[in-house]
């Protein structure tokens, strides 16, 4: 038999029993989908499994169909978002909304740690912790969940299934904890208009990035935003306070900085949010700022050097 080297296509583990510490922890980790599978008791569960066993000897059963391998991994491509042809799209806010979900999640399991460890030390129990890997491999979920819909956005719905990555199948409490924060969350941001407000942020923050980028856009009329990636609300808001007319390029941070200054969040997720945007605002003019007098320092030194070889 011939053997040639391949890459790990999927593992998977299984066991009676495990001992939680660091070193197990780190090992669930990588992977990505867990479940407790409790022993069926039932007779005729039982009988049918003696059956299966008379047959198979306990060894795996051919199945009836394979699924060919280039199909796993044409699906594989669609969902990691690697497919050229294919993309399933996550609006910026539906992930910041996922994002709030999870984290309301570990917060919701850790108090719930916390609960059944009252008057017990800290250090007797470990806290639940997702991962940043994890977190990310989420989005794959995400884009999976769209694909099996046939869809080529994510939603909302595929965002209450993700507690097949975040909590482990076959324990009810988890998944319960799960769906009540995804509930949560969602009832306070529609019912505030809250999810239109971080749409409307994140646009504004992909702006300043772009500015970041590239300084020429700050030099534009404000009213000329509408080719950039910031949404209605900023040019009707521009237009309403500035009677549509645009003003001069020096006066466009203050007006930037204005409409963030204006900008009143409907929850505290949303508050979250304005805060991070007007820390990378001030980031962004400090650079600004920073680089326009060093300029203005080579420019005074390049006069002063041109006048002493005139003279």
């Amino acid at each position: 038999m011939h053997h040639q080297p391949a890459r790990i296509h999927t593992v998977i583990a299984a066991t009676n029993y495990l001992r939680v510490s660091e070193v197990t922890e780190a090992i669930l980790d990588r992977f990505l989908y867990k479940a407790l599978i409790l022993p069926d008791k039932d007779p005729y569960t039982q009988f049918k499994i003696a059956q299966k066993y008379l047959v198979h000897g306990g060894k795996p059963a051919e199945p009836p169909q394979k699924i060919p391998f280039a199909e796993l991994k044409y699906m594989h491509s669609i969902i990691t978002g690697t497919n050229p042809a294919i993309t399933i799209r996550i609006r910026p806010e539906d992930l910041y909304f996922a994002n709030l979900v999870v984290g309301h999640f570990e917060h919701l399991r850790n108090r719930a740690l916390r609960e059944s460890h009252r008057g017990q030390a800290a250090e007797t129990y470990r806290e639940f912790y997702i991962s940043p890997r994890t977190q990310a491999k989420s989005l794959d979920l995400l884009r999976a969940l769209a694909l099996l819909r046939a869809r080529t956005h994510v939603t909302h719905e595929d965002i209450s299934k993700l507690y097949f990555i975040f909590a482990t199948v076959g324990v009810p409490e988890e998944i319960a904890l799960f769906k009540k924060s995804f509930e949560t969350i969602q009832n306070s941001l529609v019912s505030s208009n809250g999810l239109e407000q971080i749409a409307t942020l994140l646009a504004f923050e992909t702006l300043l990035q772009h500015i970041r980028q590239d300084r020429s856009i700050l030099e534009q009329p404000l009213g000329e935003l509408a080719t950039t990636p910031i949404r209605r609300t900023f040019i009707e808001w521009f237009r309403e306070t500035f009677g549509g007319v645009d003003r001069t390029v020096a006066q466009n941070r203050r007006q930037l900085e204005q409409f963030i200054a204006e900008f009143v969040p409907a929850t505290e997720e949303v508050r979250e949010l304005k805060r991070a945007v007007e820390h990378l605002m001030t980031r962004v003019f400090q650079e600004i700022e920073r680089d326009q007098a060093r300029e203005e320092e080579r420019r005074r030194r390049r006069q002063q050097r041109e006048g002493s070889s005139g003279l």
